[in-house]
């Protein structure tokens, strides 16, 4: 009888090569095969770790999404409650909030084929999109509309909606389809300098689209304009 590893890495190398693949040919034209051989590991060590190929899509898309579970954002407004007492601090709460969210979004241990594969399953009417939607966008979306509707003081759920695809549009546009700005920026990575720059704009936008630019401090304003 065959032997599998139960190691951690053997179970992160074939969600890796999972994941790589789904994006590159389609979830249902991969085979676990093809996987097995890209992670370098055994075919019967799918069935052993995952079950089935549909168990390690599942494990795949937990881990594309892990930066977004338990709701980080709805818990960030919870614990930073008092900043909705002044204009002041609404404007700290927003910067935090959008550093918040974009840290997430890029964060270094986040394989750039994680926003790719979720941006694509979410466009199919599948089960897999339905997880995704209920675990991390939904949640997410909870929480941009309530800071909004906290801060603007209105329950117009247009507007909120507005705010936040404003606000996120450029962090989902990198992250969902980076191979396009590589070839536009003619680079083979996204720099931390761009990102700096897309950072300091999506702050100005959303405190001046909130009337609270002029109550961030000096130092904290994005790009150091008064």
């Amino acid at each position: 009888m065959a032997t599998y590893s139960n190691s951690e890495a053997t179970k992160t190398a074939l969600i890796m090569a999972a994941g790589e693949l789904f994006v590159e040919q389609g979830t249902k034209a991969v085979t676990t095969r093809a996987i097995a051989k890209k992670a370098g590991e055994n075919i019967g060590s799918i069935k052993y770790h995952f079950g089935s190929k549909d168990g390690l899509l599942d494990a795949v898309i937990d881990y594309a999404t892990r930066h977004w579970c338990s709701d980080p954002l709805g818990h960030y407004l919870k614990d930073n409650e008092h900043l909705f007492r002044t204009r002041e601090g609404q404007a700290r709460l927003v910067t935090g909030f959008i550093d918040n969210f974009l840290g997430r979004a890029f964060s270094k241990d986040r394989p750039p084929w994680c926003g790719m594969l979720i941006f694509q399953l979410m466009q199919r009417d599948i089960p897999a999109s339905k997880k995704i939607f209920e675990s991390s966008v939904s949640p997410v979306q909870n929480a941009f509309c309530s800071l909004y509707a906290r801060i603007a003081g209105d329950n117009d759920e247009e507007m909120a909606i507005c705010w936040m695809l404003t606000t996120a549009a450029p962090a989902h546009l990198l992250s969902a389809d980076p191979q396009t700005f590589k070839k536009i920026h003619r680079v083979n990575t996204v720099p931390e300098s761009l990102l700096q720059k897309v950072r300091n704009m999506i702050i100005k936008s959303a405190l001046v689209n909130l009337g609270l630019f002029r109550y961030c401090e000096c130092g904290q304003r994005p790009g150091g304009q008064a």
